[in-house]
């Protein structure tokens, strides 16, 4: 074996260890350095592509975070505009059965639907 095909097979495996290493870095999610194989190769290619994958990985990571806060955060802010009407239908209801008195709180109180919902008095 020549001298110049040994060293392009150090080359080699050299690079596909260093691609391994990126691989490695992008299971345990660790940052990637960008600045390592900037040449032309296919290695540096593909180190570049894990990178981008890297980085979008991270972005939907990110964004599903930010949707899970906001789900989050419209749940209880239903829980909350539902905790007091519900609260006075049932203290309206347990005098004497005042039903339509509780529809008649929880239609102030709620901004959404709530009139179409309950336009005859009755819960569905």
């Amino acid at each position: 074996m020549s001298s110049e095909s040994r060293e392009e097979m150090f080359r080699r495996k050299r690079e596909m260890e260093a691609l391994s290493l990126v691989l490695e870095k992008l299971i345990n999610d660790e940052p990637i350095d960008s600045m390592q194989g900037d040449k032309d190769t296919l290695p540096s290619k593909i180190r570049h592509q894990m990178i981008r994958l890297s980085d979008k990985m991270r972005g939907n990571e990110e964004q599903l975070i930010k949707d899970r806060d906001e789900i989050k955060g419209l749940i209880s802010e239903i829980a909350n505009q539902l905790r007091t009407p519900l609260a006075n239908m049932e203290v309206a209801g347990g005098r004497g059965g005042q039903q339509r008195a509780g529809v008649s709180l929880y239609r102030r109180h709620c901004s959404i639907g709530a009139e179409n919902s309950f336009s005859d008095g009755k819960l569905y």
